[in-house]
C-alpha cells in the first residue's frame, strides 16, 4: 500500500484508512482435500501437511467477489474509493474477505456484508448479514473465535445510540455473525485482542455527540469480560487541543505482562501526526518512554503469535532514514526481522494447526516509495522462530497486492482492484 508523507519524528498525514488496511491477518485455516501425506497424531487423527511441504503453481485470476459493490461505488464516487480486498481469513471451512471504504462512507450507498468462499476449488460466494459498517477492515482469531472490530459504523447505527456514541464488534458463532453494538464512545473500533482473561479493543471517538461535534476527540481502550457482549471503558486519552485534531489507538499487541497500544495524534491544523504508543499493565496506562524500544514505531500492523511473542511492522520515526521494517517482539522489546532486511512487509498470516507464519513482502524498504513493478515474495517460518524464514516463491506484479491467505491447500491473494487470485498447491 502507498505510504506517503512521513517526516523524521512525526508523520505528515495522508489518508489514514488506506494506511491501516490490508495488512493484518493472524490465524489458522482448514486442511485441503488436495492435501495428502499428512501426519497422524497420538489419537490417530490426520493432521494437514505444513505449507512449506507444498509446491505452488502460477497465480490464476480466480474470482471477483465484490464486483457488484464496486459497480455501485463507481456510479457514486467514480474511481475515488477503495476497490481492494483488505483482508483474507481462513477459518473452519470458509475463506472470509474484508472490503469497503470508510473514507468515502461506501456502506452508506451499498451494504458491506460478510462474504466468504465456501470451497477452495469453486469461486462461489456466500453473502451473509450486512455488517452495519462502512468497511470490513480486519479479522482477528481470539481463543478460537473469529472477531471483527467495527471500524466505522453507519449513520443508522449511530442514531440508535443518540445522543451517546456506541460502536460495534462482531463475533462468529456456528457461521452466524453476532453484532455487539455496546462499545461506548466507539466512533471507530480499530482492533481487538485477547489478554489477561478478557477481550480488549481500541479505537477513537467521544462519549456523546455534543462532545464529539465540539472536537473533543479521544483514543479509547475498552475491556469485555463476557466475550464482547458488553464493554467497559478502561481509559480514554483526549487530543490536547479540542477542535484542532484527532487521536486514535489503532493496533493492539498482547505480551505476557503488558498490553501494548499503537496509535497517534493528528493535528489537522499543522497536518502532522505524532506517534502515541502506550502499554497497559492491567491497572494503569503508561505512555512509552525513551527507554522502551516500541516507543517510536508508527505501526502498520501487529500480530499476536500466542507464544509470548508478537510481530509489529511499520516505521521507526526516530530514525534519520525512514524505512519500512518488521520486528518480532518479546517482553516488550523489539528485534529486527533480519530475514526481511531490505524488504517491506505487506501482510502476514498465522496458520495455527501447523504453527506456521506466511509472510508477503516486496523488495525495497524506503517509506513512501512507488514502484513501476513490484518484486514480491512469500516466506514461511515457524511461529516460535519467526526470523528463521524459508522462501516459498517469488514473482513480479504491476500492482501491489493487499492480503494473503492459505486455505484448503491453495494460496489466495487479495488485490487492490477487488480480485482474488489463486495458486494451487501440491504436497511434495
Amino acid at each position: 500500500m502507498a505510504q506517503q508523507g512521513l517526516s523524521h519524528g512525526t508523520v505528515v498525514w495522508g489518508e489514514w484508512m488506506r494506511r491501516f488496511v490490508g495488512c493484518l491477518l493472524f490465524w489458522g485455516c482448514s486442511s485441503s482435500s488436495n492435501d495428502t501425506g499428512g501426519d497422524t497424531d497420538e489419537q490417530g487423527e490426520s493432521t494437514p501437511p505444513p505449507i512449506r511441504e507444498h509446491e505452488f503453481g502460477e497465480w490464476t485470476d480466480w474470482a471477483r467477489p465484490i464486483d457488484d459493490v464496486l459497480e455501485i461505488g463507481q456510479a457514486e464516487f467514480g474511481d475515488d474509493f477503495s476497490h481492494g480486498i483488505h483482508d483474507l481469513k481462513a477459518h473452519q471451512d470458509r475463506l472470509w474477505m474484508g472490503y469497503g471504504d470508510a473514507n468515502v462512507n461506501l456502506g452508506g450507498v451499498v451494504p458491506i456484508s460478510f462474504r466468504a468462499f465456501t470451497d477452495a476449488n469453486e469461486p462461489t460466494i456466500e453473502i451473509g448479514m450486512s455488517s452495519g459498517e462502512e468497511q470490513i477492515d480486519r479479522f482477528r482469531l481470539l481463543d478460537g473465535v473469529l472477531w471483527v472490530p467495527g471500524v466505522d459504523s453507519l449513520g443508522t447505527d449511530e442514531e440508535v445510540h443518540f445522543p451517546l456514541i456506541g460502536g460495534n464488534v462482531y463475533t462468529l458463532d456456528d457461521q452466524v455473525w453476532n453484532k455487539h453494538a455496546t462499545v461506548h464512545g466507539g466512533e471507530h473500533v480499530h482492533d481487538v485482542a485477547s489478554w489477561d482473561g478478557a477481550a480488549w479493543a481500541v479505537g477513537s471517538g467521544a462519549d456523546n455527540r455534543d462532545e464529539f461535534e465540539s472536537g473533543q476527540i479521544h483514543r479509547y481502550l475498552w475491556r469485555s469480560q463476557d466475550d464482547g457482549v458488553s464493554w467497559m471503558t478502561m481509559t480514554r486519552e483526549p487530543f490536547p487541543d479540542p477542535g484542532s485534531g484527532d487521536t486514535r489507538w489503532v493496533h493492539l499487541l498482547p505480551q505476557e505482562d503488558d498490553l501494548y497500544l499503537f496509535g497517534y495524534e493528528y493535528n489537522w491544523i499543522e497536518g502532522v501526526v505524532s506517534v502515541s504508543n502506550a502499554r497497559f499493565d492491567g491497572w494503569d496506562l503508561h505512555s512509552l518512554s525513551n527507554s522502551e524500544t516500541l516507543e517510536d514505531i508508527y505501526a502498520f500492523g501487529t500480530l499476536d503469535l500466542g507464544t509470548d511473542l508478537g510481530l509489529v511492522w511499520g516505521v521507526d520515526v526516530d530514525e534519520f532514514s525512514l524505512q519500512n521494517e518488521a520486528w518480532w517482539v518479546e517482553d516488550g522489546e523489539r528485534h529486527l526481522l533480519e530475514s526481511l532486511s531490505g524488504r517491506s512487509l505487506v501482510d502476514v498470516t498465522l496458520r495455527e494447526d501447523t504453527g506456521e507464519l506466511l509472510f508477503l513482502s516486496y523488495e525495497g524498504d524506503v517509506y513512501g516509495a512507488a514502484q513501476d513493478e513490484w518484486s514480491l515474495a512469500l516466506h514461511v517460518a515457524a511461529v516460535d522462530s519467526p526470523d528463521d524464514m524459508e522462501e516459498l516463491r517469488t514473482w513480479s506484479d504491476l500492482a501491489l497486492p493487499r492480503s494473503i491467505e492459505f486455505y484448503e491447500g491453495a494460496l489466495f491473494l487479495g488485490t487492490e482492484d477487488g480480485a482474488v487470485r489463486r495458486s494451487q498447491g501440491t504436497v511434495h
